[in-house]
């Protein structure tokens, strides 16, 4: 089914950037459903609508190859499947979504939706100018390392050439997020760029922790060494030396310092009664 899915994607993306290169400014168009019928934009964006409808969310992302990661592993949630997918398949899944808007929009709207359309188409034409520049850039190099290693010694060993590189992933579970791409994938922008605000909220405040730990690791050690050094202190943690107390003698004075000793003594003469 995702074969069928994908074709018709594929199909649509392909009939949309043709036909709306006829098209103008949107809001200053008189007969703007008109100009939509003529072009065929407005048959392509009703198909549009009820592939949305017919398939579900996941269905539909794995239609684009949303539902792989670059390093081949499979994301954990709608979320990371979308903020890490490539330009190009999320630019495939925005002008799908905004031309089912364009199919649901009534008259007031339309001139707004074709815009944002417009600006869609355009943008995934960038993405694709750009993977296709990549592309031609990493087929190059690919080339100069092959030629490389024919000159390489035969004798050297295939796993010292190749190395397993350990992949940065972070696994995003916000479950408040979970339900991005449901309801038919409307505000399909709005989300994304929402979505990839707080994954990377989420990124600043992992650092900011990281750096708040190293901080108070730092200052508990600079307390251990204060302690420490207060430790070693024969008086104890106050390294200031006390007063000693005032020390009174408790021997008594010799014979000779007495007031009481050599002093002449009188005899009283009264006969005894």
């Amino acid at each position: 089914m995702s074969d069928s899915i994908a074709d018709r994607a594929n199909r649509l993306l392909e009939e949309t950037e043709d036909a709306i290169d006829g098209l103008g400014a949107p809001e200053g168009s008189e007969d703007l459903p008109g100009e939509l019928d003529a072009s065929g934009l407005g048959g392509i964006a009703e198909e549009a609508n009820e592939l949305i409808e017919a398939e579900d969310a996941d269905a539909l992302l794995e239609a684009l190859g949303l539902d792989e990661l670059e390093d081949g592993t499979e994301p954990d949630s709608l979320l990371e499947a979308i903020a890490q997918g490539r330009e190009e398949q999320i630019g495939d899944l925005r002008v799908l979504v905004k031309l089912a808007k364009v199919a649901e929009a009534d008259d007031e709207e339309l001139p707004t939706e074709v815009g944002e359309l417009q600006e869609a188409v355009e943008e995934r034409i960038g993405a694709l100018g750009e993977d296709e520049t990549d592309g031609e850039s990493e087929e190059t190099d690919g080339e100069d390392e092959a030629e490389e290693s024919l000159a390489e010694s035969a004798a050297e060993a295939v796993g010292d050439a190749v190395g397993g590189g350990e992949g940065d992933e972070e696994g995003f579970v916000e479950a408040e997020l979970e339900s991005a791409m449901r309801s038919k994938l409307e505000g399909f922008g709005d989300e994304l760029d929402e979505a990839r605000e707080r994954l990377d909220e989420l990124r600043e405040g992992d650092e900011t922790d990281e750096e708040d730990t190293d901080e108070e690791e730092a200052g508990e050690a600079d307390d251990g060494s204060e302690q420490k050094e207060g430790e070693d202190t024969p008086l104890g943690s106050d390294s200031r030396p006390r007063s000693r107390g005032t020390m009174h003698s408790t021997m008594a004075p010799s014979p000779s310092r007495r007031a009481d000793m050599g002093a002449s003594t009188r005899h009283s003469t009264m006969p005894d009664r």
